[in-house]
């Protein structure tokens, strides 16, 4: 069974910072993710928020193209983290990035691709064909935790130094 890999569209400069910039949790007005956690595939939107741009930003930004991955841990509406404390933040929010009044996918571990590949856009969160799953999977430029699963076999996980199976483990644990 390999990992299962879902893609989501997110506007630029938004969709670079969570791959480059530290950025953890993606707002939004409702919960597009259902249960599902698990990793998630960047695309960067062809739209742009011209708004939240900087300077050095408008020369890195790849709109329309797919940026990495990036491993969906939670998602919880904001007034259920807003009480709890948090040092990160002065808001009590569960991140910097957080928003008030929406939905907070919260997300680690952003992995690069070796190559940025136009692809077209969408609502929500959606399957991946097996074919682009199977690109990306190859064109991780660190290999993702979530690669990494308990029944380590004969290779080594390049993750967490112990063998996987022989095909490359691709199983979320």
């Amino acid at each position: 069974m390999t990992t299962p890999l879902r893609i989501i569209t997110i506007r630029e400069p938004w969709a670079h910072r969570l791959i480059h910039d530290g950025k953890d949790v993606e707002n939004r007005a409702r919960n597009i993710v259902g249960a599902y956690r698990g990793p998630i595939l960047i695309h960067a939107a062809g739209r742009v928020d011209h708004d939240a741009l900087t300077g050095a930003e408008r020369q890195k930004i790849r709109p329309g193209r797919l940026l990495g991955v990036v491993e969906l841990i939670d998602v919880h509406h904001a007034s259920t983290c807003a009480d709890t404390t948090n040092d990160r933040t002065s808001t009590g929010l569960c991140s910097e990035w957080a928003e008030d009044d929406c939905f907070h996918l919260v997300m680690r571990n952003p992995r690069t691709l070796t190559e940025q590949i136009p692809h077209a856009g969408g609502l929500g969160l959606r399957h991946v064909t097996p074919d682009l799953a199977a690109w990306v999977w190859d064109h991780l430029n660190d290999p993702a935790p979530w690669l990494c699963a308990q029944d380590h076999g004969p290779t080594r996980c390049s993750w967490c130094g112990q063998t996987t199976a022989a095909e490359g483990v691709r199983r979320y644990a």
